[in-house]
């Protein structure tokens, strides 16, 4: 069972995960991963460190100047003996409306004796119109 510690941590983690995609520092994304975390979506699938810096350059390439990432509605809980967390990525764009992009997050956390890690981050981006976060799925 996860403790309040914990879970701040995990939300932290979470957050950071966008906080570091906005600051297109690709070192630091890929250092709140696990040494053999897995990123995977509909922009590409990476694993390990080195796989997730080059693969999050290249996404960010195609953004926009200035994009923030934000982080909505985490959720945190144990899902077949695994430590989840499920959050909405909203990007945005300084001067613009409407957000660039929404994704539903899945993350997959493992405790390192650093900390927590990601062990598997999946992003799936919401359809036109559809619901942006539907309990992770």
């Amino acid at each position: 069972m996860l403790n309040v510690a914990d879970r701040e941590e995990i939300e932290n983690l979470v957050r950071s995960a966008d906080e570091a995609a906005t600051q297109r520092d690709d070192a630091g994304y890929a250092a709140l991963y696990a040494e053999d975390g897995v990123m995977e979506g509909s922009k590409g699938n990476a694993e390990g460190r080195a796989a997730i810096r080059a693969a999050v350059k290249a996404v960010w390439a195609g953004e926009p100047a200035g994009s923030e990432h934000l982080t909505r509605d985490v959720t945190i809980g144990e899902e077949e003996g695994e430590v989840v967390a499920h959050s909405t990525l909203v990007i945005v764009v300084q001067g613009v409306s409407t957000p660039f992009a929404q994704a539903s997050v899945t993350q997959t956390l493992r405790r390192t004796d650093k900390g927590w890690h990601i062990a598997r981050r999946l992003i799936k981006e919401a359809a036109e119109g559809a619901a942006v976060h539907e309990n992770g799925k």
